[in-house]
């Protein structure tokens, strides 16, 4: 699901971009988790297939938070290289005098250094 999504941008269309990944996704997880499930009770007592089956289901959602938590990171990382690197270049002077004078204004503000520069970019 996330190779997908990583791939969506501002022209994407949403069937094509969100919609029929999300359905195909679906379909996948209630084709793999239900015979998982299924499987991983069969083998089990009858007095303990309450216990196996609880600690599937907590596996899934400890799996599902720490996978989460490592995407979040990682975009976040993203996105922070990113500000920097174009705070950066608006610093340096990169901006033309007559079409971004304003921006050039806001470019002394968010100088390496500065409080609102610091601040914006600190993890967490």
């Amino acid at each position: 699901m996330f190779c997908c999504s990583s791939r969506v941008h501002e022209n994407s269309h949403y069937l094509t971009g969100i919609c029929l990944p999300l359905l195909v996704f679906a379909a996948a997880a209630g084709l793999i988790f239900v015979p998982l499930t299924m499987t991983l009770v069969a083998g089990i007592s009858d007095e303990h297939s309450g216990v196996a089956s609880s600690m599937f289901n907590a596996g899934q959602q400890v799996g599902g938070a720490v996978g989460l938590a490592v995407i979040g990171g990682v975009a976040w990382t993203v996105v922070n290289h990113h500000v920097r690197d174009s705070l950066s270049r608006v610093a340096a002077g990169h901006a033309t005098a007559a079409g971004h004078a304003a921006l050039a204004g806001h470019a002394a503000l968010a100088r390496p250094g500065r409080p609102v520069y610091d601040h914006a970019l600190s993890p967490g």
